[in-house]
């Protein structure tokens, strides 16, 4: 997808940490760019609009890998038990159980419809 250099700006200021965004809303970054709110929401909904998003934060963070890794690490080794999950869960040597049940708790039914037209 081809953007344009207000929309790839929108895109950036949309990666970071709202403490850290400059101007502060929308609105505000819309009056810089001499555009309406609403096309900048028109943007977001865009088809690919969140992608290109999400791979600058991806790549923002993409230098910070091993210092998170090494923190978790650290912390999995004093026996901080979140921690230690999510690490195994990222090695795959742990799947959380999940349980699907109804309302209150009860057994979930499941109940099959056959279509008759054939």
């Amino acid at each position: 997808m081809e953007w344009t250099s207000e929309q790839l700006d929108y895109q950036q200021w949309l990666a970071l940490p709202k403490k850290l965004r400059q101007p502060k809303t929308v609105a505000l970054l819309a009056k810089q760019f001499k555009v309406d709110p609403a096309t900048m929401w028109r943007w977001s909904q865009k088809e690919g609009w969140w992608d290109a998003v999400n791979a600058i934060k991806r790549e923002a963070i993409r230098g910070e890998y091993a210092e998170i890794m090494d923190a978790l690490i650290s912390k999995s080794k004093d026996g901080d038990v979140p921690a230690i999950k999510l690490f195994m869960e990222m090695i795959r040597e742990y799947t959380p159980k999940q349980e699907l049940t109804g309302d209150n708790g009860s057994l979930l039914t499941i109940k099959v419809v056959y279509d008759d037209d054939d």
